[in-house]
Formats: C-alpha cells, structure tokens, sequence
C-alpha cells in the first residue's frame, strides 16, 4: 500500500490520514476543504447581536458591540435601568440607584399574575404547578383568576370537564318524539309515521298502499285516510259497511262506526240519525209537538197557584202573630215602670202636718 501522505500535505496544520489509494485531511477548528485549505466565516450565521459588528477571525469571530452594549455577542448592557425597558409582559419595573454614584445601575422587575423571573421572562404553568386533571377537555393556561381554565370537549363542562351535558334539555325532537341522551349527541324514538334525525319528517304513509277494497288514500301529517267506497269502511276500507243493512225512514241518515282493532276484532255497528219531527231506531216514530200557546198557558197557570199558595200562608201567618201579641199586652207593666221611674219621690207622698198656732 503507497502512502498517499508523503506526496499530499494537508494545510493550515491538518493531520492527513491514509487510506487505500487515497488520504483524507482532519481539520483544525476553523478551518474546512479537502486539504483544510478554506477558512470557516462563523460571521455568516450573524452571531452578533444589538447591531454589533462581526469581525471574522482564524477559528473563532469577534463582535464590535455598540457603546451601550457588552458581551460576546453584544447580549448585555452596560448600565441595566428601566430605561432599557427590561420588564416584560407588562411588569412593572423600579430603578436601584448606586449609593456611591447616585446613577440607576439596576432595576427590578415586579411581575404580573403568572409570570416569573427577574424580568418576567417566564410564565407559570399552573397546570403543572396544581397537577389539574381535566377529565374531557385540556388544562389551559390563563392569567385571571385561577391562572388554568379546562377546555372542555363538546358534550361535556364543568371545572374539570366531568358533567355530561344533556343534549335533550333543549328538547331537540318533534312531533311528541321521545329523546335519549347520549355522550355528546343525542337520538329520537319517533312515533309512528314520522321519522329523521329529529323526527322532523312527515312519512308518507300512501306509499305502502295501506287502502283495500279500492279505497284512495291521503297522506296526512303523522296519519293518513282512506277514503272507501260506500261498500266499506274502517281506517283500512278492510270492514263492510253496516248501514247497507240499515233502512233509515223519514230523511234519516245512517251513521256506521267501524273499528279495526290490531289484533283482528273488528267491530262495526250502525244507526239512524232522525230528522226534527222524528225519532226511533229507524226513525219510525213522530215526535210529539206541543203547540206554543198551550205550553204558555200552563206555564202561567202554574206560575198564579204558586203565588196564591204563597199568599195565603203569609197572610195565615201574620194574622196568628197579631193575635198572640195582642193576648200578652196590658195597661200595667211594673217592669216597664221600674225600668224607667225606679226612685220614688218621698216628698210628694208624706205631706207634714200644719203647724199650730198657741194662743
């Protein structure tokens, strides 16, 4: 194996290293090329900060920091105040001022709610800080109150996002609809012939050709009818019609009733509405009509013997009390006189007797 070194020199004190008809040069820092040859600029990633000036040297970069600024990178400033506008995050800030120069040389920062550092660089996470488990939703930073706020998930509220809201508080179905709460939704048990996401929507029962016997349907909201032939009747036409038996007299009209129970117990019955002047099962039999003036008659009649009989016990009534007054009434009444003369005057009643004369 030739040595490829001895006739290849690797530059800028690069170590050459051999190898199977080649060789390769370990740069030193700074430098790069196949032999080394090409000084690395560290002033291209613009390390320099505050409007310094990067100066590029062997190995290494130097920045020329404006007059109010120190550091590698010119990072730092010289004299640290609030001038500089240090706080973040709306801190407030308040000036130290040297006790030998009187010069404001420092600050400090006094942070809002939930941010620290001496310049109030960081903020707290309080979700951490207070391990806050929200149960369905995420722990999410604020700055009021509490300093964290659970972002609950759709379905669910509450401090920690473990209250299940109820869908059907806001009654979500129609049409009398039952609704059945669920984990952020909601379903509808609709009554017959309606159906949809809410029961919103009318089916149309005509579809499935629920008439017999020739009976045409109409779709109704939430039913439907069937119109039969005068032959049937029933919601399905499916029951004869009984008033086909029934002979109504005298301008009666035949009414039929017709149930078709589910279990198959149909019932039908039939009968006859009469006209004004007549009545019965067929509407057979006149109705009796009493003519105005002898209704008003005994109306009247009745009305005077009432009163008459009213008289008389009034007047049979007065008459004993006058009677039995008259029986207890007299000239004298000692209580009467007690009640209003009760002193006796004793001089009207013992007179003195005349004084004598002596002669």
């Amino acid at each position: 194996n030739i040595d490829e070194c001895v006739d290849n020199t690797c530059l800028n004190g690069a170590t050459c290293v051999d190898g199977i008809n080649q060789y390769t040069c370990a740069c030193m820092p700074g430098y790069t090329g196949h032999s080394c040859e090409q000084d690395i600029d560290e002033c291209y990633s613009s390390p320099c900060k505050n409007g310094g000036v990067c100066i590029n040297e062997v190995a290494q970069f130097v920045c020329q920091c404006p007059e109010d600024f120190i550091g590698q990178t010119c990072e730092e400033l010289k004299v640290k105040n609030c001038s500089n506008r240090m706080c973040l995050h709306g801190a407030s800030c308040t000036d130290i001022f040297n006790s030998l120069t009187g010069v404001a040389d420092n600050y400090t920062c006094t942070c809002p709610f939930g941010y620290s550092g001496s310049n109030c660089e960081n903020i707290t996470d309080f979700c951490t800080l207070k391990t806050i488990t929200c149960q369905y939703g995420s722990c999410d930073l604020t700055f009021k109150d509490e300093g964290w706020e659970c972002n609950c998930i759709p379905g669910w509220e509450g401090l920690y996002c473990n209250v299940d809201i109820d869908e059907c508080l806001s009654n979500p179905c129609k049409n009398g609809a039952t609704c059945n709460e669920g984990y952020n939704n909601f379903t509808c048990t609709c009554p017959p012939y309606w159906n949809g996401p809410t029961c919103e929507q009318d089916v149309d029962e005509c579809k499935t050709n629920p008439c017999t016997n020739n009976g045409s349907c109409h779709n109704l909201l939430g039913s439907f009818e069937c119109k039969c032939d005068e032959s049937y009747c029933g919601q399905h036409c499916s029951l004869d019609n009984p008033c086909l038996q029934v002979n109504c007299s005298n301008g009666g009209v035949c009414v039929h009733l017709c149930d078709e129970d589910i279990e198959h117990h149909n019932k039908t019955h039939a009968f006859c509405r009469c006209s004004d002047n007549w009545i019965g099962e067929y509407c057979t039999t006149e109705r009796k009509v009493f003519t105005v003036d002898v209704d008003l008659a005994i109306i009247v009649g009745c009305v005077v013997g009432l009163m008459l009989i009213i008289a008389v016990v009034g007047l049979t009534v007065f008459l004993m009390m006058a009677k039995k007054k008259r029986q207890t009434r007299g000239t004298y009444s000692p209580s009467r006189q007690e009640f209003y003369s009760p002193r006796v005057e004793m001089g009207n009643m013992m007179k003195p007797p005349p004084e004598e004369r002596l002669i």
